[in-house]
């Protein structure tokens, strides 16, 4: 399968696609409302393993700029500043589609990576190599309603390297999905994935 190809040298995509098709928190509610509990979201994660979901989301790739809303997607690729409106907003956004009936909570997720540098120590006996991990850039995720400016939902958190939306969205309603660099220069490697359950 061409889509399995593809994913194998991209671990942001994949990891989007697993934190997205995460299933019902083990402590229940969402992924939204463990976050903000210091108790349960240092337990559950994004949510419990779905693989079958994931493999539904991988089986559909939504290139950027792509006109078709889907329930269930993901794109990776590299994100640079030419790539970005001047308020730091992705120029094309992926868009969604909330069946008229039926499953309607819209979970999406965003993960990048870091610049990785390999060093050695050489005042220990002998040389130890070193790497070191560093996020260079930060960004968010926002969902829209489609054709507007009406912000949905967004998630903007600062100290690592992924963030996740997810909200019960209206039947029969398309929303976009866009990338914000909150701070940073530097191109990254990102993957992102979505699905509505």
């Amino acid at each position: 399968d061409v889509y399995k190809r593809q994913l194998k040298a991209w671990p942001e995509g994949c990891r989007a696609i697993l934190l997205a098709s995460a299933g019902r928190n083990i402590s229940g509610g969402s992924w939204s409302q463990a976050a903000t509990s210091s108790t349960t979201d240092g337990v559950d994660g994004s949510g419990a393993l779905d693989t079958g979901e994931a493999a539904r989301i991988a089986r559909v790739r939504s290139r950027r700029g792509s006109n078709t809303a889907v329930r269930r997607g993901w794109d990776v690729g590299m994100l640079q500043t030419n790539d970005l409106q001047s308020t730091g907003t992705t120029r094309t956004r992926y868009k969604v589609q909330i069946p008229a009936s039926g499953a309607r909570r819209l979970k999406a997720a965003l993960a990048w990576s870091s610049k990785v540098k390999y060093t050695s120590d050489t005042t220990l006996t002998p040389p130890v190599k070193v790497t070191e991990s560093k996020l260079t850039v930060d960004l968010d995720l926002y969902v829209y309603q489609a054709g507007s400016a009406v912000l949905q939902a967004q998630s903007s958190t600062f100290d690592n390297s992924f963030e996740i939306v997810e909200f019960d969205a209206q039947p029969g309603r398309t929303y976009e999905i866009a990338i914000k660099r909150f701070s940073g220069t530097d191109w990254v490697w990102f993957g992102i994935a979505w699905t509505v359950v």
